[in-house]
């Protein structure tokens, strides 16, 4: 298996590439895009092209640009993680301090500090 991993910056200042540093003067923003591919299509084949893969992705990242690309990430993450909710009620040994109640935790009368 081959894997590639790309960087795209995008910055209103000057950017300067040496070797491998990259340095941005003058900048009030500066923003890395990071896209990353291997040569797998599947557990029989491993034909795919990383560096085309790595090339469109950063491509499309930079024209969506980064609020959208939050804005949609976000919205995938609350529809996985706001699905539920857990709440503990409050104890008496969750008003103690921390290094009493990691050492009482064994009586299992601190849900909170569980959680």
């Amino acid at each position: 298996m081959r894997a590639e991993c790309r960087v795209r910056a995008v910055t209103d200042g000057k950017l300067k590439r040496e070797g491998e540093k990259l340095s941005v003067a003058g900048a009030t923003k500066t923003t890395l895009y990071i896209a990353a591919a291997t040569n797998f299509v599947n557990y029989n084949d491993v034909s795919g092209n990383e560096t085309k893969r790595t090339v469109a992705m950063l491509k499309r990242a930079v024209k969506r640009g980064c609020d959208a690309i939050y804005a949609s990430h976000l919205k995938a993450y609350k529809e996985q993680f706001d699905r539920v909710s857990l709440s503990l009620p409050a104890s008496k040994a969750s008003q103690r301090p921390t290094i009493e109640r990691v050492r009482n935790f064994a009586k299992g009368n601190d849900a909170q500090l569980a959680a």
